[in-house]
């Protein structure tokens, strides 16, 4: 749902581009928007586990050679995992949030 100063508002207030994971007012908010979003999806449905979330972003803002893909999989299968900012945020501080919660930094 996307809402407005927590008021739901119709689908037709906002077109929504799924290619580029996007929404777009039909007018200028007068309140805070907010939406509930779903991840990354490979066709299979939705990637909910942290270390898969934390491998997806990692390609998207370094090279995959980068990073020791041996770490990601030693953590995997910690369960699912949501994720909230109200700011604006890095991809790595997201990365650094999502090890955190399944106790991987401190």
């Amino acid at each position: 749902a996307v809402r407005e100063a927590g008021r739901v508002l119709a689908p037709s207030q906002y077109t929504v581009n799924l290619s580029a994971g996007t929404f777009t007012l039909v007018a200028s908010p007068t309140g805070t928007i907010t939406a509930d979003v779903q991840g990354h999806t490979t066709g299979a449905g939705y990637k909910t586990d942290a270390v898969d979330l934390m491998r997806i972003i990692a390609t998207i803002v370094e090279s995959p050679t980068t990073f020791d893909n041996a770490s990601f999989t030693a953590l995997s299968g910690r369960g699912p995992c949501g994720f909230y900012a109200n700011a604006s945020i890095t991809g790595l501080e997201v990365i650094g949030q999502l090890a955190a919660t399944i106790g991987a930094c401190s």
